[in-house]
């Protein structure tokens, strides 16, 4: 009884004791969970454009950030540093384009996603060659996204939300809706070559932009 009073009871009075704690916890719930929906949706985007699951996504998303930062180090205005940091990664996917996934069109799905961890573990490493293995603080307030906090006190309580998960949150939205929208084309389009003449441009798209989501 007192295993079940502790799994069914005594939760749901803790929330009604502290509702300030729980819209707490149900506000970071929902920002984790949309910055994982919104690498769901990157991984989604390649595989609808390519029909390959890019496990790389995630050092991507990391070597842009770095790329970012390392400019802004290098004297390079944030501002500036951000459409750089495109074209690098729109170099980046090209290069993965012409060296590695090319030579494998209609290889089975298995060696496409064997290369993409293969890319992986040559990001990593090519990474902290030209960066360093040292931690990186993001340039956040030099690009202006908001670093404060909004505080509310409901029910007596205490409730605090940054604000630059409010801007994640926001970026998440439209990126979702930028991206649903561009990669809802019926699957007959796609060819039966993987990277297909036809797709190539589609292609590069995918892999370049996920790491800004």
């Amino acid at each position: 009884m007192e295993f079940l009073n502790d799994v069914l009871v005594k939760p749901f009075a803790d929330m009604a004791a502290a509702p300030d704690f729980l819209l707490q916890v149900l506000w970071e719930g929902l920002v984790g969970g949309v910055l994982y929906a919104l690498i769901a949706l990157g991984f989604v985007l390649i595989y609808k454009s390519s029909r390959i699951f890019n496990f790389a996504q995630g050092i991507m998303v990391v070597f842009a950030a770095l790329t970012l930062v390392g400019l802004y180090e290098k004297g390079v205005p944030a501002l500036l540093a951000l459409p750089l940091t495109l074209a690098v990664m729109l170099v980046l996917a090209m290069t993965i384009e012409r060296v590695v996934l090319r030579p494998l069109v209609n290889q089975p799905d298995i060696i496409l996603f064997m290369a993409t961890i293969g890319i992986t573990l040559f990001l990593i490493g090519f990474g902290e060659l030209i960066f360093g293995g040292e931690n990186k603080v993001m340039i956040t307030e030099q690009l202006f996204i908001p670093t404060g906090s909004i505080v509310f006190e409901p029910f007596g309580g205490f409730v605090s939300i940054e604000e630059k998960d409010l801007t994640a949150v926001i970026g998440a939205w439209c990126s979702w809706r930028l991206f649903w929208s561009s990669s809802t084309s019926p699957r007959s389009a796609v060819p039966s070559a993987r990277l297909a003449t036809t797709i190539r441009r589609p292609f590069r798209s995918a892999f370049r932009f996920p790491p800004f989501g």
